[in-house]
């Protein structure tokens, strides 16, 4: 708890990943109900499946994007270490 209280370690890589599954359930949620009426239009079957791969590819690069500045923050943290400990040997 001391490092989540002294923000030696980031709570919110955790919480992208708990948010990209709900997106993706969400995402199946809103195909599986526009479903129920593609009946009315041949075309409406590929637009829906269009939109499930849109959507489930736009929840994956928008939560990797913010994974990867956290990641930056952590390789920053590594050198800044690094360098400390170069400078009391």
């Amino acid at each position: 708890m001391k490092t989540v209280f002294m923000f030696k370690s980031m709570v919110t890589p955790k919480i992208v990943i708990f948010l990209y599954w709900i997106s993706i359930l969400l995402t199946f949620l809103s195909f599986f109900l526009s479903m129920r009426y593609s009946y009315l239009s041949p075309m409406r079957i590929i637009y829906d499946v269009a939109y499930l791969l849109a959507g489930l590819i736009s929840c994956r690069i928008g939560c990797e994007l913010i994974l990867v500045i956290f990641k930056i923050n952590e390789n920053l943290q590594t050198l800044v270490d690094i360098k400390k400990n170069r400078k009391r040997s």
